[in-house]
């Protein structure tokens, strides 16, 4: 790895070449609803073996995702999971947390982390 930062466009003319060993994104999931594109281009920039690691908010309930009063989106962790396995990233983790507390109420979040397997 170069130790370089870089950033993820989900644009699928034009991808990144896979070179990096890990992605990180805190608290920026929640302003997608469907994943799909978003997982996709993480996967195309992770280099074999890489990690991504993300928080978002946790959805209680039966639906992939919801947008919420506060205009936010949370998300289902089996979806999530669905969505990683289906674009070719393995879960290795779901940990529950509280990113933020709003309005004097804890906001349920969930630390993901994904993997890219070695080729």
């Amino acid at each position: 790895s170069s130790g370089t930062t870089g950033h993820i466009r989900c644009r699928a003319d034009t991808p990144p070449p896979a070179q990096y060993d890990l992605v990180t994104a805190a608290d920026v999931l929640c302003y997608f609803g469907d994943l799909t594109a978003v997982m996709q281009s993480f996967e195309k920039v992770l280099a074999p073996g890489g990690d991504l690691i993300f928080s978002d908010e946790t959805l209680e309930g039966d639906f992939n995702w919801v947008m919420q009063a506060v205009e936010r989106y949370a998300h289902d962790r089996a979806y999530v999971a669905r969505t990683a396995e289906a674009v070719g990233l393995e879960v290795v983790e779901q940990k529950d947390f509280m990113p933020r507390t709003e309005s004097g109420y804890d906001v349920k979040g969930t630390l993901h982390v994904l993997h890219k397997r070695a080729r």
